[in-house]
This record gives C-alpha cells, structure tokens and sequence, in this order.
C-alpha cells in the first residue's frame, strides 16, 4: 500500500475517507447482542461513516469553545469513542491529553491540572464524577463530556473465553498416545483474571520490574511492553475461546453490521449531560474543516505524561510530525496489505497503542478493538483473526505456558514428545528462513506436528497473524522460541514517549532473538562511553511541557535524547537493552551490579511473576520474589496438593523458588548472583503503590515497605542460597 498521509492528523480521518471510502475502518463488538446462534458478534463502521462521526464531535467541540492549542483530555479504556474523540477533537484544533482510567486521584488531578485541560472526556458517569469530585483544583476545567451514560454494553462477562489452545493440543495427540486426534475441542473455562488485572491495573505498559531486557521507558514498542506486565496473562489452564471451536472463519468477523453512524449509538441519554454523540448546537462542518486544516505538522498534536517511580508525571510535548515519521518508519518495515486487521486491547492512553491506531488508519486496515474485558482477549482473537497482534510479552508467555503444563499433565513422554515438537518446529524454520523447504523424514515429523500442535496454536491466534509486536523486558525466550516453531512471528522491539514510540524494531527482514532489533530509519543511535543509548531523529519529542530543567536533563545540545538505558550492538547493527542507568547496584564491596539481567533470569522461571534485586551498599546481592499465582496453582493441583492458602509460605514452593534461584546463579558472574531470597504475599501493584500506573517498579517504595524482610536476608543464614 502506498505510504502517502495526510499533512497532520487532525485531517486524518477526511483523507481516510476519500481513498478507502466504503472499507472496513473500526469493528467493535456489537450492542445488545446479533451474531450467530445468538452470541455477540461484531459490527464494522466504514471510513466513510467514522469521517461522518469525527466530524459530528469536532463541530460539537468548537461549539463548546475549544480553541487552537485547547487540551482536550481523554480518560477513558480503549474502545471506538476514544478513536472519535481523538480525531474529533485533533479537528477542532485541540492538542490531545491521554490519561490512563485506572489513574490514581492524585495524578489525575496532576495531569489535568498541569496539562491545564478546558475539556474531558469521560467514558462514563463513574469517571465523570471522579472528575468533578476534583473540580475545584482544576481552574482551566471548562466542561466535562461523557462517551456514554449507561454501563458499557459489550463488554463480555468474566470467565467468557475457554481452552481452546490446551485442550486442542490435548486431545490432537501430541501429548496422548492418538496421533490423530481429530483436532481442536473447545471446553468451558474462564480466561483468568490475573491477565485483566495486569493490563486493567496499569495498562501493562512501562518499564515493570524491568526485567533484565529492554529497559524502556513508558512509551512505545520498548516501554508498551514490559515485564512489567508480568502483572497479568491468562490464566492456566484457560487459553483459547469457545468461538474456536467453529474454526477459523473466511470473512475476518463473527457477525458483521452495516456501517453507519448508528452504530456508535449508546442508548438512552441524560438531556443534563453533555454526551459526546450529541454536543449542544454544533458549528458548521466548514468551520472545522477550516480549524482541521490549519494545523501545521510541527504544532503540538498531544501531551502524554510519563510516569516516574520519582515525582509527579511529566507531560511529553508530541507533534504531529514526530508521529508520522515514526509511523512512516515503522510501517516500512512491517508492510501491510488488503483486508489486514489490527486488534488492539492495549489501553489507548498509551502512545503505542495510538501508534498502532494511526498506523491502521492510515494504510486502510481495519482496526478491531477488544470487547472491553481483557479476560476475553485469546476468547476474541479466532473470531477476529487479526494479522496484526501489539501485545504485551504476559500474553505469548501464558500462551505457552498453557501448552506446557497441559503436555506436563500427560506425563514425562508426553512431555519429550512436546519437546521434539519444537525441535522439529524450530529446524524447519531455520530452514525456511534461509529459503529451504524441509524434505524426508524431517518434513513428516514437521506435518504431523503442525496439525496437532502448531495449526492449532496459529488458530487460536486467528490463523492469519503475520506480525505480532512486542518488547520492553523481553518475552521469555523458551515462549519466542514456541511460537516461532508454531510459525507465529514475534517481533521485539524499543521506544519511549519521548521518542514518540519507536527508537528501533524488528521485522520479517531483521530479527534476531535476544535483540530488540535494529534503529529505524528516521532515528539515529549511539552508545555513549558509559553504555548509555543516545538517541536523535525527527522522531524525538519537543520537550517536557513546562519543565525546561527536566527537558535539559535528557536532551542535549546536540538534539541527542540521553534514554537512561543501558546497552550495546552485536557486530550486525543489532540493539540490546540490558538494564537502566539509574538502577544500578553498587555493594558495600563496591562492586557495580545492574538488576536487569538479574531478574530476567530470575523471572524466565514459570513460578516467579516479579524478581526485585536489593543490594545497593550492602555486601551482597538478595532478591525479593513474587510468585505466578496461575503457574502455582497449576502445579499443585498436579502434585495433589490441596489450594494453598498461602503459597508464599508452603516449603514446596520455596524449593520451586530455590531452583529457579540456582538456576538462574548458573547464568551470572560471582558477584551477581543472588545469595538469598525472600517470597512475598500477593504481587507488586499499581493500587498498592509499589507500581506506577505503567508499571514500572517504584523499587524505593519497595525497599521501604519490605525493610524488615530485607534485613533478615542479610542476617538469618537459614534463607541463604551460596550457589
């Protein structure tokens, strides 16, 4: 497809609509219901008809006032409205404030306040309160819209989704003894709500426990992704969805509706209330055409605020030129074709996810957005069959995790037979990826185990993805590793806010595992003399809004953004991330330790969610661990353990803990290694404070709170690991 785009975005959706007029712009699930056999199916609304609704909320905008350079603030989960509000307001001229909906009072009032928004809008009257509950601290606040007034309609109920991924691969014969066993079975199962919280809780984005890979900032294919998001996946067993049982369909959809307005329709309406489908006394259409074309590629398109484990958020100035030539860059990369669909249930109010929602609009994709719970998002995704997949790593790796447990479940050969899977997988696949075709007795164990184990994983996924992106900490190896041999590409990848997402990215032609690919063409990088990447481009943000003193601090004279991650190039321009500046340990012996590559380790095993390094002027490393509630739980009811009350404590899973400690010891120099640990009840999270809304890691909050804990692995020997 043609890389031709628009001038800015705020004319984005008029120029969408004259070339792709008719297709397929957004789907969502429908309201109320249609869809076969009496389920919920899916409706599409057209370019031609989404030009019609931006349009409707542009003029509704002027109407209330906005002015060029207004903040229009959007508070509100992913969904179509947010795409409307988005370009609508972009049209009247406003510069976009995204704030996440599980935001805290205090950095909503912070955001709002310092971004000195004149408008916000809500996606329903729970968030629209929490906004006047603090209307008084907000003195620029002029109106208050809601996207709609009644409960979200759609949005799936929890435990919706199934199995489809384990038991398809259980009863295929690839863990059995029938080789044939006759496909894919759909059971009854919920998905899990450990991966809902993760992402509802934080948007599972940011740097998280920074898990020994990427360490990137709160932004981008890097910092949208992260072993932070360790926080959630699916829960095991519960992968897959009932909707896979009646196989992949043709037409990319359950059940289409017609395009057209109606279709954002939200039902009854509060006459008191400004809504956001019926702003009082628009302006004329041609006055917001007027407004929309005004805008010149170098004005402020949004301010999206990071969220330091220091100090209050600081709001990145984005324009509308830094996000094309990120988005020009990306897509070159990773193409795009007719009748491609993107589905994205990552929370819009992240500059990745909107990375991911200009990109489809621009190239004529169609942009699918999750039904509104993510405990149905493996449920969704055979029914919409995306060929496009942003995701946090959480998602691969439960994925996997599935599969795995469910061959354990069968005993030690089904195990070996899993296992030879994906040797054959990945050898056929090496193959490929150097033109060659398997033949003989490696093409027959490849057919065989393609149609018990690998076409069934790919259909889950939909059977059409070709790009599935990720990155931040990376995915666990032994997961890459089992999609590639299930022929499912992942590519990881690197950003920040303050490079307006992207600062490199692998693709079909430059992937290698263990890298987060190479930089993109509209992004220079280097390595300074202390390991930190330096970035400039066009792509580098303006500036901190209103905080010259923050913005001197990362960019220099030079136009070079200083990231605060650390990292290094293989001999092929390839770019590995291995930890964050800032973190770095120094023990009381004066050894430099960074944490990063520590709790990687520590976190590829499947007992442990979170791994927290301590040992800054202390004479030796120690860990503080969380556990994978879904993983433990699995492994009990294997054992024949009755539930655990608290896992935390039970001396079976401290010997799960301890080996997964030495293993990963076997992996890291002497002073590295991790000589005691403690396992911590429940996990890391944002209400807790212990986790920025991206989830990245307040480790002070931390070291603070589990003081105690961390002083007695530095005195009792009992809970000492010397390997």
């Amino acid at each position: 497809m043609s890389r031709q785009r628009p001038r800015t975005l705020a004319v984005l959706t008029e120029w969408a609509a004259e070339r792709y007029g008719g297709a397929p712009a957004l789907r969502f699930r429908s309201r109320g219901g249609g869809g076969e056999g009496g389920g919920r199916g899916w409706t599409d609304v057209g370019y031609t008809a989404l030009r019609e609704s931006v349009r409707a909320v542009g003029c509704g905008l002027l109407a209330l006032g906005v002015r060029p350079d207004d903040r229009v603030a959007i508070l509100a989960e992913t969904r179509p409205e947010w795409t409307r509000a988005y370009f609508g307001a972009l049209a009247a001229g406003a510069v976009i404030v995204p704030v996440y909906p599980t935001a805290g009072e205090e950095e909503l009032v912070w955001v709002l306040a310092d971004s000195a928004a004149s408008v916000v809008i809500c996606e329903d009257a729970a968030q629209a309160e929490r906004v006047t509950a603090v209307r008084a601290k907000l003195p620029e606040l002029r109106h208050v819209v809601l996207m709609e007034e009644g409960e979200r309609e759609g949005a799936g109920a929890p435990g919706e989704g199934g199995d489809a991924i384990v038991q398809g691969v259980r009863d295929g014969g690839v863990f059995g003894q029938d080789a044939r066993g006759g496909g894919p079975t759909v059971r009854d199962g919920g998905v899990g709500g450990a991966f809902d919280q993760g992402v509802r809780d934080g948007g599972a984005f940011g740097q998280g426990a920074r898990g020994g890979g990427p360490a990137v900032r709160d932004g981008g294919v890097g910092g949208a992704f992260d072993q932070g998001a360790r926080d959630g996946g699916p829960a095991v067993p519960g992968i897959g969805g009932g909707a896979f049982a009646q196989g992949p369909r043709g037409d990319g959809a359950a059940a289409r509706g017609v395009a057209g307005g109606d279709a954002f329709s939200s039902g009854s309406r509060d006459t008191a209330a400004l809504v956001l489908d019926a702003l009082p006394d628009p302006a004329p259409v041609e006055e917001l055409l007027a407004r929309a074309a005004s805008r010149a590629p170098e004005d402020l398109c949004s301010l999206v605020y990071t969220s330091g484990t220091t100090g209050p958020p600081k709001g990145c100035r984005l324009t509308h030129a830094n996000l094309a030539v990120v988005d020009d860059a990306s897509a070159a990369l990773l193409g795009s074709e007719e009748g491609d669909v993107l589905y994205l249930y990552l929370p819009l109010a992240h500059v990745f996810a909107q990375l991911a929602q200009q990109s489809s609009l621009v190239q004529g994709r169609t942009l699918c957005y999750f039904g509104g719970s993510v405990r149905d998002v493996i449920a969704e995704l055979p029914e919409v069959r995306p060929t496009h997949l942003p995701s946090v790593p959480r998602l691969f790796e439960k994925v996997h995790a599935g599969v795995l447990s469910a061959a354990e479940s069968r005993g030690p050969e089904a195990r070996a037979r899993f296992d030879a899977a994906i040797r054959t997988g990945l050898e056929v696949a090496e193959l490929r990826a150097r033109g060659a075709e398997p033949g003989g007795a490696l093409l027959t164990a490849w057919r065989e185990a393609d149609e018990n184990l690998f076409a069934p994983v790919r259909a889950a996924f939909g059977g059409r993805l070709r790009v599935a992106i990720t990155g931040a900490a990376p995915i666990a190896p032994r997961a890459m590793e089992f999609l590639r041999a299930c022929g499912i590409p992942v590519f990881e990848g690197y950003g920040m806010t303050e490079s307006s997402g992207v600062i490199t990215i692998s693709h079909p032609g430059g992937l290698r595992p263990g890298t987060v690919g190479r930089p993109v063409d509209c992004c220079e990088v280097r390595i300074a003399e202390d390991g930190e990447v330096l970035a400039r481009g066009p792509g580098i943000f303006a500036g901190y809004h209103g905080a010259p003193e923050a913005t001197a601090g990362v960019l220099d004279p030079d136009g070079w953004l200083h990231t605060g991650d650390v990292g290094a190039f293989d001999g092929d321009g390839f770019l590995k991330i291995t930890g964050r500046k800032k973190d770095l340990v120094i023990t009381s012996g004066g050894k430099n330790l960074a944490p990063a590559p520590v709790e990687f380790a520590l976190q590829q095993s499947r007992w442990i969610s979170r791994a927290i390094m301590i040992g800054d002027r202390r004479p030796y490393p120690v860990a503080l661990l969380t556990l994978d509630a879904e993983e433990i739980a699995a492994w009990a009811e294997r054992e024949g353990l009755a539930p655990l009350s608290r896992p935390a404590g039970h001396p079976a899973v401290r010997t799960l803990c301890q080996e997964a400690v030495d293993v990963a010891n076997a992996q890291l120099s002497g002073p590295a290694r991790i000589r005691a640990f403690a396992i911590i009840d429940g996990d890391f999270t944002v209400a807790d404070g212990s986790l920025t809304p991206t989830l990245k890691v307040r480790r002070a909050v931390i070291s603070e709170r589990y003081a105690s804990e961390i002083d007695a692995l530095y005195s009792h020997g009992s809970i000492r690991s010397d390997k």
